[in-house]
């Protein structure tokens, strides 16, 4: 685990801040409260909540309070990461202009995406990587997320390899946040036959691999859309959560949903300890 101090924090839920004589109340909804109490608490904690928005490590806000109070406030945040008021923030993603996008894979998707792909902002714009699979091919993957790694740009995955399904992968960071890996971890884990992602690992390139043509065009160009709009969101100066999901599209029921990916700390490339 990394050190508390280097944690971002943020509130779990959207939570009003309201303050008395000395206390501090919590009110989410009219069922979720949380009441702090202590001599001249309201004249400095409310500040420090207000800081809670993921941009800066738990040491710069300490370092932040009065001598007197670093302490205080330093307790008083481990208590509320332990009552899941507080949670870790997602990697912070500042695409200050709209990216270049260094498309890998071939196929329908990768070409799809490739023809909407906008311009860059300009030539010195950033590079995301995105990796664009018709297969199962998780050996590339695994391959494309270390190549990742061992760079700087951000990466995506955009997957219509399982046939009634497809992915839109978190947008990740080479130095922050899960990686590819932890999601295939995640995979792994949950599947009633695990053992199956082994197989895929070991298998030699275009065998066993469903064929890419039966998935629909319809999800195809939804998936591809919902890869460049999760872009869009990385440029807003607050990145929204939602760059950070899992977007799954089930082609039975034209249902999308979104899941948040964890770090691994079995993870065999980034180990879960960034």
């Amino acid at each position: 685990m990394r050190e508390l101090a280097e944690l971002r924090l943020r509130f779990a839920l959207p939570f009003s801040v309201l303050p008395g004589p000395g206390s501090v109340l919590l009110v989410f909804g009219e069922d979720v409260r949380f009441l702090l109490e202590a001599p001249e608490l309201d004249t400095w904690l409310p500040a420090l909540l207000a800081s809670l928005d993921g941009r800066r490590r738990l040491r710069e806000l300490v370092e932040a309070l009065p001598a007197e109070r670093r302490e205080e406030g330093k307790a008083l945040i481990v208590r509320l990461l332990g009552e899941r008021v507080l949670t870790e923030a997602e990697p912070i993603i500042e695409l200050c202009r709209r990216p270049r996008l260094a498309i890998s894979g071939e196929g329908r998707l990768a070409e799809a995406l490739r023809e909407r792909a906008p311009a860059p902002a300009s030539d010195g714009a950033p590079t995301v990587r995105v990796l664009c699979q018709g297969d199962l091919d998780y050996a590339r993957l695994v391959r494309f997320n270390a190549e990742s790694l061992a760079g700087e740009d951000p990466f995506l995955w955009v997957s219509t390899g399982p046939v009634a399904r497809g992915f839109v992968g978190p947008l990740c960071l080479p130095d922050a946040g899960p990686c590819l890996e932890c999601l295939l971890g995640a995979f792994r884990r949950l599947s009633p036959t695990p053992e199956v992602y082994g197989a895929l690992l070991e298998a030699e390139p275009g065998r066993a691999l469903p064929a890419e043509t039966e998935f629909p065009e319809h999800g195809r160009a939804l998936l591809v859309e919902l890869a460049l709009r999760k872009l869009e969101l990385a440029l807003e100066p607050l990145t929204s959560s939602t760059v950070h999901l899992l977007h799954v599209f089930e082609c039975s029921t034209l249902e999308v949903s979104s899941h948040r990916v964890a770090l691994d700390p079995e993870c065999g490339a980034c180990g879960g300890l960034r």
